[in-house]
């Protein structure tokens, strides 16, 4: 019979994991992640920065390409910025004519656009587990959630954060 894994085995702690007060913007949220710790046997920094209210109560995460999704122009979308997937009524092809956009022009409005509050794209968490839940439960979390991450909590805090790859890591120990 396997050793069971819990949470805390496999779980990064909450010190090691870029995160950022909810006031900050896009682009700040850009600069944690950029220069957020790179992990033993990880090519790159964190793929999401996890957002805390004033009380350090964690209020939601964001992905990499929920950055750079902020940085579009607001005519690719329709109504509900919530709703990111939703597209506008057209869309821009791959096309050679594009090569007569103003690059200079589009730099900068991204950089106007990096200033929103980085909770207009924001995935608010809906999932949790506790550092004694056993890596079955979290298996059946991860699936649920769009971010890849679901925050451990120890007495009602946040204590660290298991990822999709830390997971997947801990499950191909038993499947493999």
């Amino acid at each position: 019979m396997s050793k069971q894994i819990n949470m805390a085995e496999i779980m990064t702690p909450i010190d090691q994991y870029v995160h950022v007060p909810f006031w900050y913007s896009i682009r700040e949220a850009m600069a944690a992640l950029n220069k957020g710790p790179k992990r033993e046997g990880c090519s790159s920094t964190d793929r999401v920065v996890l957002v805390f209210d004033n009380a350090y109560n964690l209020v939601g995460a964001v992905r990499r390409l929920n950055l750079l999704q902020g940085l579009e122009p607001s005519f690719l979308h329709t109504g509900d910025s919530k709703k990111r997937s939703q597209r506008a009524l057209f869309t821009v092809a791959d096309d050679v004519s594009l090569s007569v956009v103003d690059v200079e022009q589009s730099q900068k409005n991204m950089r106007k656009r990096s200033e929103r509050p980085i909770e207009d794209v924001l995935s608010p968490i809906t999932e949790t587990l506790t550092v004694d839940d056993p890596i079955i439960k979290a298996v059946f979390k991860m699936a649920k959630v769009d971010v890849g991450v679901i925050p451990v909590l120890e007495d009602n805090a946040v204590v660290g954060i298991v990822t999709v790859d830390e997971l997947f890591k801990a499950v191909s120990t038993f499947v493999l």
